[in-house]
């Protein structure tokens, strides 16, 4: 139900891939593809940065998801099932056939979980908004945890100025959301009809 109110209401951004019903990941990288041709048909460069969210289902903070669900308008109902969900959850663990005692978890859903798909999608959904406010021409896609941030323009220096920029705001709304970023997964992609050029990018 979450996820059909958010749909109605078109609260989740268009960019986001995954855990939503006919956007698959095919479809993210058909829309990559697209935008890259269209670019290319107007001669000019693309760029992504590609960022991995780290351990992404287990590091959820519950006061930011159930504060997300109450930007968003979510039905007051559905807002205090899913703290309850999230609420009292303990984890223990088995070696051997021996069971160890059970420990509080204070952060995270459930990965197993049918609904936690969509509250992870919910909990993301700021970012891009955020990003692309503060750094103009740049747009986001995303499948899931795996975020691309896209640029085009005339120059490598320009597309590069502006990926750089995209990494910076990422990292600030990350850090006041309880959000990480897996370093060592970021890249930076420069595309032309001509050539491609990878390279390695760590947000700042």
């Amino acid at each position: 139900m979450i996820a059909d109110q958010l749909e109605r209401s078109r609260s989740l951004h268009e960019g986001q891939y995954g855990c939503r019903r006919r956007r698959s990941c095919v479809d993210a990288i058909a829309v990559l593809i697209a935008n890259t041709e269209r670019a290319w048909s107007q001669k000019r460069i693309t760029g992504a940065l590609l960022m991995d969210v780290k351990s992404a289902f287990n590091n959820v903070s519950r006061g930011h998801l159930v504060g997300r669900l109450m930007e968003l308008g979510v039905e007051s109902d559905l807002v205090r099932w899913t703290e309850s969900f999230v609420r009292n959850r303990k984890v223990r663990l088995v070696l051997n056939g021996q069971q160890g005692c059970d420990h509080d978890v204070e952060a995270g859903i459930p990965q197993t979980s049918p609904v936690s798909p969509i509250l992870f999608t919910v909990y993301l959904s700021g970012h891009f908004g955020h990003v692309e406010e503060r750094v103009p021409g740049i747009k986001a896609l995303s499948f899931v945890d795996d975020v691309a941030w896209t640029a085009e323009g005339d120059t490598e220096e320009g597309i590069s100025q502006m990926l750089e920029e995209a990494a910076s705001a990422a990292q600030e709304w990350a850090e006041a959301n309880a959000v990480t970023f897996d370093t060592e997964k970021t890249e930076a992609i420069l595309l032309s009809r001509r050539r491609k050029r990878k390279t390695s990018a760590a947000p700042s």
